[in-house]
């Protein structure tokens, strides 16, 4: 169980504010086959709200829910159903929660739930947020570790993720000049593309054959390399972030900054 929860919920730092940032992602909860034997998801979901609780009682907190679709994923009205069982001194912390990727059949059971049967003051802290791009003018996502079916839906809204030029961090990796991604000499020391992908061959690719055979979906090797130029963290090796064969997907990631880099 603990395991799940690592998955499912993640702290983010904290905002420009200092409100602390919790994010849970709807798409990574497990199928029924995945669950410890007699559970279900709202055990699972009060669990995971009950872990968290004693973090976001000592002051005030941003809440993300990612609400992109998948099979597993519960209702976003599952979701705060659950939170709203947390004691009244914890909630009161709640300064904003956004919902990202929000269906309208979600954003109309949520309003009537909330204005008309639970609370109106919980239903004005909602921000329905569309996109990622739209995320970046609240939040900074570099700091968020956004799983790749999130990245995935969020293409089918928008080709690339635009981040405000005030919160935008010069991280370009891929098709850019060697000499100022190391400097002149090399002070600048080994890029964290580099670091992880020889990190990852070593403890998933060096006995699997043919791994630079067949490469990934373009889809895919697009969403990790976007990541690395917006200085995402991106290891293949977590549980956030984790590819099906993901060595292949680090050897081509690899092999696609060695062509693109500019000698």
């Amino acid at each position: 169980m603990d395991q799940l929860i690592s998955r499912i919920i993640l702290c983010a730092g904290s905002d420009s504010d200092h409100h602390l940032i919790l994010v849970i992602c709807a798409s990574l909860f497990p199928g029924p086959s995945s669950l410890p034997v007699r559970s279900n998801l709202n055990p699972l979901l009060k669990c995971l709200l009950s872990v968290i609780s004693p973090i976001i009682l000592v002051g005030p907190y941003l809440f993300i829910i990612f609400a992109s679709p998948s099979d597993n994923a519960p209702a976003l009205k599952q979701i705060v159903s659950s939170y709203l069982i947390l004691d009244c001194s914890t909630r009161k912390n709640l300064k904003i929660l956004y919902v990202l990727h929000p269906s309208f059949w979600s954003k109309l059971t949520m309003q009537v739930f909330l204005n008309g049967i639970v609370s109106w003051k919980m239903a004005n802290t909602i921000r329905w947020i569309n996109t990622l791009s739209e995320l970046t003018n609240h939040v900074q996502i570099n700091q968020i570790s956004i799983p790749p079916k999130v990245y995935k839906f969020n293409l089918r809204l928008e080709p690339t993720i635009k981040v405000p030029s005030s919160r935008s961090i010069q991280t370009t990796v891929f098709e850019t000049d060697l000499y100022i991604l190391i400097g002149t000499n090399g002070h600048q020391g080994l890029l964290v593309v580099l670091l992880d992908s020889t990190s990852c061959m070593r403890q998933t690719g060096l006995n699997s054959e043919g791994i630079f055979r067949r490469p990934p979906s373009s889809t895919t090797l697009r969403i990790v390399r976007e990541a690395y130029n917006r200085g995402h963290p991106v290891n293949p090796t977590t549980c956030t972030f984790k590819f099906k064969h993901q060595h292949k997907i680090t050897q081509f990631k690899f092999s696609s900054w060695i062509r693109g880099c500019k000698h």
